[in-house]
């Protein structure tokens, strides 16, 4: 989908916000969630159908978004302090980095030559924000499936809060913006 896109448009070296838009449209195009009109193509915009309606999205620093650096030496910053909660971030920030790598090293096995060691902590190599989002998404929805969740919402009855006058429409709106219709859909 948009996210590995948008991930592997990051691992390029000569990537753009127009690159990217390109390969969105060429790869979900045939979606029939996916919609591009003239203008947006003209503007390398898009627009995705989600469960609480038509968003439109601008391809326009897309890739700078989804890199989520933090220079090396800020890691050796929070590693070398002397409180013991800084160096405990910097500690976390280091073993996500050796994590993401590990992972990477998996999928492509085989000996490192030198120049993939010496990028071990690159930026090439740690997966984007839209990639960690996935991940935590799907760990998400995985908690949910083996619990019994209880929803208590409340919602507005009418637009004009007149008591005892109660509007579906209204209701069903906040119900589906709410995402509350998708959960039981899903569910």
């Amino acid at each position: 989908g948009i996210l590995s896109i948008l991930d592997e448009q990051c691992r390029l070296a000569r990537c753009t916000d127009k690159s990217f838009a390109l390969a969105v449209y060429e790869k979900c195009r045939d979606h029939p969630r996916f919609n591009v009109t003239k203008h947006q193509e003209a503007v390398f915009g898009f627009s995705i159908q989600h469960y609480a309606g038509l968003v439109e999205y601008s391809s326009e620093n897309f890739l700078e978004k989804n890199k989520d650096e933090l220079p090396k030496e800020t890691t050796e910053l929070l590693l070398s302090s002397a409180n013991p909660f800084l160096a405990s971030l910097g500690q976390l920030l280091c073993d996500r980095n050796n994590e993401s790598n590990a992972q990477h090293q998996q999928k492509k096995p085989g000996r490192m030559n030198p120049k993939q060691i010496q990028r071990g902590s690159s930026s090439l190599l740690r997966d984007g924000l839209g990639i960690q989002f996935s991940v935590q998404l799907g760990e998400l929805r995985k908690r949910i499936e083996n619990t019994e969740p209880h929803y208590v919402r409340c919602l507005k009855p009418n637009d004009e809060l007149v008591p005892n006058n109660f509007d579906p429409l209204v209701i069903a709106d906040q119900l589906r913006c709410a995402g509350v219709l998708e959960a039981i859909r899903v569910s």
